[in-house]
This record gives structure tokens, sequence and C-alpha cells, in this order.
């Protein structure tokens, strides 16, 4: 199912996320409509802070 969450990437163009592919313990995977070879993981939480050194 094809959600309509808008998120930004990391250099700050707006994105809508598609459908949801798998979710787990962290976060959800989702594939993006503008970008067909790419995916966006969104975090239940922000990860600690030595994980977002390496994301």
């Amino acid at each position: 199912m094809k959600t309509n969450i808008k998120v930004f990437t990391s250099t700050g163009e707006l994105t809508t996320l598609g459908r949801e592919l798998g979710k787990g313990g962290e976060g959800a995977v989702y594939d993006i409509e503008e970008f067909v070879d790419s995916v966006a993981k969104i975090y239940h939480t922000p990860p600690p802070a030595l994980k977002q050194d390496k994301l």
C-alpha cells in the first residue's frame, strides 16, 4: 500500500515515500517514488550517536 509520507532527503529535497517494503525493531523501509533505485529507512526512535555517524 502506498503512503503519503513526505520526507526531506539528505540534500534537502522534498520527496514522497512509496509502499512499505518491510519493518522491524529499528524502523520501517519504504521505496521512494522520485528515486526508483533507492529506499528510505524511517527509524521508530533516533539511532544512537555512534550509529548516526555511520549513516
